[in-house]
C-alpha cells in the first residue's frame, strides 16, 4: 500500500492508547481460544492519550497479536504489555522466549 501511494496516516487526534489496545486484544481473542492459546493484556495506568492513528495503530496491534498467537504453541500464552516511561510508549509482546517490542517516541512534555 505504501508503495502505490495509498496509504495514508492521521495524527491530528489525541487518541486513548488503552482502548486502541483493548480492542486489538478483543479483535484476537476467539482466534486465541481456537488456536488453544491463552491471551493476556496488561495495560499500565500511566498510559495517557497521544497524537496517533488510532485505525492505523489498531491494524499494527492486531497483526501483532495475531502473528504471536498464529506462531504460539498450544497451551501457551501471548501476553501484551503497555506501559508509558515519559518519553517512549513500549508495547510488548512476550511469546515463550521471543519477545517483539513496538517503541512510540512520545517526545519531552
Amino acid at each position: 500500500q505504501v508503495a502505490s501511494g495509498n496509504f495514508s496516516v492521521f495524527l491530528s487526534q489525541s487518541i486513548d492508547l488503552r482502548d486502541v489496545v483493548k480492542r486489538a486484544f478483543r479483535l484476537n481473542y476467539d482466534y486465541a481460544l481456537r488456536r488453544n492459546v491463552s491471551l493476556k493484556v496488561e495495560i499500565s495506568e500511566d498510559v495517557k492519550a497521544v497524537k496517533l492513528d488510532s485505525k492505523r495503530m489498531k491494524q499494527v496491534l492486531t497483526n501483532l497479536i495475531s502473528n504471536a498467537v498464529k506462531y504460539s504453541p498450544a497451551h501457551k500464552e501471548v501476553k501484551i504489555i503497555c506501559k508509558n516511561n515519559s518519553e517512549f510508549l513500549y508495547i510488548s509482546n512476550t511469546v515463550s522466549s521471543l519477545q517483539i517490542l513496538c517503541n512510540l517516541y512520545l517526545g519531552k512534555s
